[in-house]
């Protein structure tokens, strides 16, 4: 769902969630973008206003761009530097603690090119999730290789 800068949407599609859920038993996702410091301030104010009403989030799914391979030396953890900051703010907006607050995201990896994520990223990106808890590592755009598909996904570490 991305339409966090209309207030007035996000409170009716909240409520309407919130509705939902009390008839039976419905899990929802909320997909935001990842920025170099987290989340951006309406995607948080969208998940602070959707729990205000009464809806349940499951998981927050971080849309996290791999910058080219091109982009050089800190590329991860540039990565690893947004998550911890998106950590830190699900945490607040769930008013849960931190290690708690992880479980409750997960990272969706956007890869512009098929070499912008090496087995080596990949590698770094598994075990930053696996020590954080987090819900769960996918991929969109183009394609892994099969080699960073396995480390990614089959616990190759």
């Amino acid at each position: 769902m991305r339409d966090s800068a209309d207030l007035p949407a996000v409170r009716r599609r909240a409520t309407a969630v919130a509705a939902l859920q009390r008839e039976g038993d419905l899990l929802v996702t909320y997909s935001v973008p990842l920025g170099p410091e987290g989340l951006a301030p309406a995607d948080l104010e969208m998940l602070r206003q959707t729990t205000a009403k009464g809806a349940r989030l499951t998981t927050v799914n971080l849309l996290t761009a791999i910058e080219p391979q091109a982009a050089g030396e800190g590329r991860m953890r540039r990565v690893a530097s947004s998550l911890k900051a998106a950590h830190r703010q699900v945490a607040e907006v769930f008013q849960v603690d931190s290690a708690a607050g992880v479980a409750a995201h997960g990272a969706d990896l956007r890869a512009g090119g098929a070499d912008d994520l090496s087995a080596l990223d990949a590698r770094k990106l598994t075990v930053f999730a696996e020590r954080a808890g987090m819900a769960w590592r996918s991929a969109r755009g183009v394609p892994p290789s099969a080699q960073v598909a396995r480390v990614l996904w089959g616990g190759g570490t």
